[in-house]
């Protein structure tokens, strides 16, 4: 028999089957390294997204590390942009030049792990995960039940015990055919920290058995109800439903899961077609089951950028040991020496940092680069051979091997990719992504959440966001809406661009605005900026917005100290106008924390709008926000009644752009035109107002909530509400005639407003003619009911 007919199982101490011996089959592993989507463009222009670095090595180093530590003897990388770069960085690194590599680290840190073999895949036209796995499954290399994992996950899990429990099961049952690791979270870790969305997860709860998996793509202001099919409940003794869990992209498969792949080609995505599909067609027997991680062992997926900052963040905080920078287990072939210092700061000794600058917590700082006098690093990983002059300040900066920083230059929450230039007092501001070679010029300061490469942007429907986490289509209101997507400048040469890029790389102020355009990049910049992405806050590296915890045993008292608020609320604004600096700070963050309530509110009803939810459902959806947000659902119906009015007027500035056909194109030309497309409004959503509205203090809360609206305040800025102004009494009349404010509401808010500053009356004389007809038509039933006493 041939060497090629029998294989030695490396590490195991195991032999391939042979005519006369039967052994354990070959654990293999297939490594998607390709995630079919554009979240980290530009900085995957010319790299692969798996060989960014995450902290001091690229995410596909970390995969084959940990996979070689786990005993896998066989792994395919499969790949398609890029492909070619990803093979030499592979030959490069040693994973290819001898068929098989020594794993450097073990869970311990102590080495001595199996070696493995390595091998390619590569199809330069596959556009998505399916379609990459019926691609395996027609090369027919995968023999045994494998390991899937993408090319961005790092983790430290020791594996052992779930592959354990998925032969077991396998042995019992043969149409187990996956195990999806699971690893449990918070949801603000999920969403705030790593970007990902809501994810519900029901569960056989004595076997684990998926039963029900579905992903909602933006937080709880974006999240439906879980609907779980009825039948499944005969099926299932005891289901426990999840919303804990965040997705490893670690799952153990069967083989057979690669053939479902090739029989329906309907399946593109592994979590939204597959995963979801084979729960929905129960009938054909294939089952699938969740393995939760321990505690102790680390688990996420780099799949945006906001995942990266916090990806990078554990590692620098040894979440993910042995994988850390000091252990010199990754990259295994050329491991870096860093010294691990107090603050979890890990320094090259090859890096030169001046006496008074300041590394003070979370930094890494690579070989050859140095930092100036004066400088300041937060939270801040410094490639290779990186240059940062004096008195720069660096807080949440990603700044990869090769750019040069020069004195005075703030960058705050950026990435910065390689070879990039940014002269004297720059500022890269929060979210800023700026692709290879890129240079800012002197004293220049970037809009938030830019994008700036050397290429053009392709047409935007090619760059589109798209993932196998969801399928969100969100809209740019949280981007600055000046942001512009640059043109080409004329006709050049690539001799003529690359000699006018190197002089604005080696001399500040060079005139460049024959090609690159001044306002994106400064006075002797280049680069062109990039349309922002539709993805929101949680895929952008600027910080997380605040989200207030839910504690749904205190709801009954929060929604009596809320009523109580309501009554009080004058004397209350009166107070703290004479608070301190202190207070003051406090009310701008509450100010803040009620605008994206009020944000998220508004959303979720016009979403009902759109999509023709029925007054049932649209109660579902927004009761599961009321118990999210830990709010009231007089809180709820203020904002949604501010919206149905707002929706009278033309779209404003806030309005996500999937929104704004909801929105007239012009703004009513007088107040019977507002009121006629008020009315309409009203018709269908008055029973719901009212329903949430029940108290008077509810309602004369929602005719305070009117005043602000009208008058543009706080969370209403710039919403366009003073063209309501002078229609605000034929309004209340409305909502009167229509049983949403009741009379005594009315009175009750005419009373109050009677008593306050002079100023504050504004809209008391506005309906007061409104309020003598109340009070004239109420004396009227009073002597009607004398009358008839007497008699």
């Amino acid at each position: 028999r041939t060497s090629t007919g029998r294989r030695i199982a490396r590490g195991a101490g195991m032999v391939a089957k042979t005519d006369d011996i039967a052994i354990k089959p070959t654990l293999q592993a297939v490594v998607l390294a390709d995630s079919f989507t554009n979240a980290f463009k530009p900085l995957t222009e010319a790299t692969p997204k798996v060989l960014l670095p995450i902290g001091h090595a690229p995410s596909l180093e970390y995969v084959l590390e940990w996979l070689a530590a786990q005993g896998v003897e066989e792994t395919y990388v499969f790949s398609s942009c890029h492909a070619e770069a990803i093979e030499g960085y592979l030959r490069r690194a040693g994973w290819l030049s001898s068929g098989a590599k020594d794993a450097a680290g073990s869970k311990d840190g102590s080495g001595g792990a199996a070696a493995m073999a390595v091998h390619t895949i590569a199809s330069t036209n596959c556009v998505s995960a399916g379609e990459a796995l019926r691609l395996v499954d027609h090369k027919h290399v995968i023999r045994n039940d494998f390991v899937l994992i993408s090319g961005d996950v790092i983790t430290n899990v020791d594996l052992s015990a779930a592959l354990k429990t998925h032969r077991e099961r396998r042995a019992k049952e043969k149409l187990a055919i996956m195990t999806v690791c699971m690893r449990r979270v918070g949801a603000d870790v999920r969403e705030l920290s790593y970007g990902d969305g809501n994810l519900t997860v029901a569960l056989d709860a004595e076997t684990n058995r998926i039963v029900h998996y579905e992903e909602h793509g933006g937080g709880n202001a974006n999240a439906p109800g879980v609907n779980l099919d009825a039948s499944l409940f005969g099926e299932v003794k005891n289901i426990r439903v999840r919303t804990d869990m965040m997705d490893c992209h670690i799952d153990i498969c069967a083989p057979e899961f690669l053939m479902l792949f090739t029989d329906n080609f309907d399946y593109q995505h592994i979590r939204r077609d597959f995963i979801v599909g084979t729960l929905n067609e129960r009938e054909l027997g294939n089952t699938l089951y969740a393995y939760e991680i321990s505690p102790h062992d680390y688990a996420a997926r780099v799949h945006n950028l906001r995942s990266y900052d916090a990806v990078s963040r554990d590692i620098l905080n040894r979440w993910a040991f042995p994988y850390v920078p000091d252990t010199r287990v990754v990259p295994a072939n050329n491991p870096e020496t860093f010294r691990h210092q107090f603050g979890n700061n890990y320094f090259s000794p090859a890096c030169a940092v001046a006496v008074g600058a300041k590394v003070e917590k979370g930094c890494l700082i690579g070989a050859h680069s140095t930092v100036g006098a004066g400088s300041v690093l937060t939270h801040s990983v410094i490639g290779k051979n990186v240059n940062i002059g004096a008195n720069c300040v660096l807080d949440g900066a990603y700044i990869l091997d090769g750019t040069r920083i020069s004195d005075g230059v703030k960058v705050t929450r950026a990435f910065v990719s390689e070879n990039v230039v940014i002269h004297r007092n720059a500022h890269v501001t929060s979210g800023c992504v700026l692709g290879t070679g890129v240079v800012i010029g002197a004293g220049f300061t970037m809009k938030p959440k830019s994008r700036v490469s050397l290429k053009v942007q392709p047409d935007l429907a090619d760059d589109d966001y798209d993932s196998d986490d969801s399928a969100e289509s969100t809209g740019l209101a949280d981007l600055d809406m000046e942001h512009i997507r640059d043109e080409a400048l004329g006709t050049h040469t690539s001799e003529q661009l690359h000699s006018l890029l190197i002089s604005a790389q080696n001399t500040e102020g060079v005139d460049t605005s024959a090609i690159w355009h001044v306002s994106s990049v400064g006075v002797g910049g280049a680069g062109y900026m990039w349309a922002p992405r539709e993805e929101g806050w949680r895929h952008s590296i600027a910080p997380a917005r605040v989200r207030e915890p839910y504690d749904c045993a205190q709801e009954y008292a929060e929604e009596e100290a809320k009523r109580g608020h309501a009554a009080t609320r004058a004397v209350a604004a009166s107070a703290s106008a004479t608070a301190g600096d202190q207070s003051d700070s406090d009310e701008d963050e509450d100010v803040k924390r009620e605008s994206v309530f009020q944000r998220e509110v508004a959303e979720t009803f016009l979403r009902c709008v759109k999509q023709g939810y029925a007054q049932e459902n649209a109660v579902v959806e927004l009761q599961g926000l009321k118990m999210a947000e830990n709010r009231t659902f007089a809180d709820i119906a203020r904002y949604v009644l501010m919206t149905i009015i707002g929706l009278t007027l033309p779209a404003h500035g806030k309005t996500s752009r999937e929104n704004i056909k909801l929105y007239p194109e012009t703004a009513p030309a007088s107040t019977p035109e507002l009121l006629k497309r008020l009315r309409d409004r009203l018709k269908e959503w008055a029973p719901l107002l009212a329903r949430f509205l029940k108290s008077e203090d509810d309602q004369v809360e929602a005719l305070l909530t009117f005043e602000e609206f009208c008058l543009e305040d706080e969370v209403f800025k710039g919403m366009g509400g003073g063209a309501c102004v002078s229609s605000f009494p034929k309004v209340l009349h409305m909502l009167y005639d229509m049983d949403v404010i009741s009379e005594e509401s009315v009175l009750a808010w005419a009373e109050e407003k009677a008593e306050a500053e002079e100023h504050d009356k504004k809209f008391l004389k506005l309906a007061q003619p409104f309020i003598d007809w109340l009070n004239d038509a109420s004396e009227d039933d009073d002597s009607s009911e004398d009358e008839s006493d007497d008699e």
